[in-house]
Parts: structure tokens; C-alpha cells; sequence
């Protein structure tokens, strides 16, 4: 009888242990994404940037 309820117990942990991983995994694919938004959002910021300086300069010179 102890020996099946330990089995239980094994097998709990086994499942806790799968979901804090996939829960890891998770985390991780949405830090990813997080992180590509962030990198889009800097490029597209340093551009428009760029663009309006180049334009400034354009409209001064001319």
C-alpha cells in the first residue's frame, strides 16, 4: 500500500515538473517574440529618425 501511494506521488511530481517546463518553454518563445518586437520597433524608430534628419537636411540645402 505505501509502495503504490509513493508510485502516486512520483507521478505527480513528474506532471509538475512537465508543466514548469512547458511553462518554461513558454516563457521563453514569448520572451523571443518580445524581444523581435522590441528589436522591429528600435530599427524602425532609428530609421524614421534617420529619415527625418536626412529630409531636414535636404529641405536646408535646397
Amino acid at each position: 500500500n505505501f509502495f503504490s501511494s509513493n508510485k502516486k506521488l512520483k507521478s505527480t511530481e513528474l506532471t509538475l515538473d512537465f508543466f514548469k517546463f512547458s511553462d518554461k518553454k513558454q516563457g521563453i518563445q514569448i520572451f523571443g517574440i518580445q524581444n523581435i518586437m522590441v528589436l522591429i520597433i528600435k530599427l524602425s524608430f532609428l530609421y524614421l529618425k534617420n529619415f527625418i534628419f536626412s529630409r531636414n537636411l535636404q529641405m536646408h540645402y535646397s
